[in-house]
């Protein structure tokens, strides 16, 4: 699998440890748990390329995009 599809699974699985309910994906706990997911992506590809200012931004907007909705 690449890395994307990875990324996937996890997200997937992050969706069923927190869904109230099967095919739930809009209560605050499931969008949280996924934002934290994109952020956990992000920091990993921060750690190898550590120029990409971009992504850099893009966690920082994540970051406190999840912090309004905790």
């Amino acid at each position: 699998m690449n890395q994307p599809q990875l990324n996937q699974l996890d997200v997937q699985a992050a969706i069923a440890r927190w869904a109230r309910f099967p095919g739930d994906t809009g209560s605050p706990e499931v969008q949280i748990a996924v934002a934290t997911e994109r952020i956990r992506f992000m920091a990993r590809h921060m750690e190898r390329n550590r120029k990409d200012f971009m992504t850099k931004r893009r966690i920082i907007l994540a970051v406190a995009a999840r912090n309004r909705m905790l």
